[in-house]
């Protein structure tokens, strides 16, 4: 009986499905990372400059609560998405779908590479082809990795719908 649910549930588990599901993810959380700069790019654009000692405790608390508040934001989306992605694949039977992404997304909150520069880095670019303005490039560039991680889920979804409509 067990094998028969095993093999049944490795039955309904597909790869590209599930990477699709984490890219989209987490491309999201870059996007909104991206939308929570433009709120915040003055306080670090001051941060970037040389500062005395006597600003320095006020600079500290202020950069904690933005790496803290950047730290909620995500895992805020992370849970979203995943609750998101469970409801889809419980409705398509896939439960070890969800599974995998939640330990793809443990695994880049744990190593940090959600708040890893160099991932970062990569996005300065596409900030910088709508403009000089910051604000605007942070927002563009939210907009349109929000636009490709949703488009990532939205593909992913309906592989899964084909995948059940011809199995079934």
């Amino acid at each position: 009986m067990s094998n028969a649910k095993t093999e049944h549930t490795m039955k309904n588990f597909n790869f590209k499905i599930t990477l699709l599901h984490f890219f989209g993810i987490l491309l999201i959380i870059y996007g909104f990372q991206r939308f929570f700069y433009v709120f915040h790019v003055e306080e670090i654009l001051y941060l970037s400059k040389n500062i005395n000692d006597i600003e320095r405790t006020k600079t500290i608390k202020v950069l904690d609560d933005f790496l803290w508040n950047r730290l909620y934001l995500a895992f805020i989306i992370a849970t979203i998405g995943l609750f998101f992605i469970a409801y889809m694949n419980w409705k398509n039977k896939s439960h070890i779908n969800t599974l995998i992404v939640f330990l793809f997304l443990l695994l880049t909150f744990f190593s940090g590479i959600i708040f890893n520069n160099t991932i970062s880095q990569n996005f300065i670019y596409l900030e910088k082809l709508f403009g000089k303005n910051y604000r605007f490039g942070y927002f563009a560039c939210g907009m349109l990795l929000c636009l490709v991680g949703s488009l990532f889920i939205l593909k992913s979804i309906r592989i899964q719908n084909s995948t059940a409509h011809n199995s079934g």
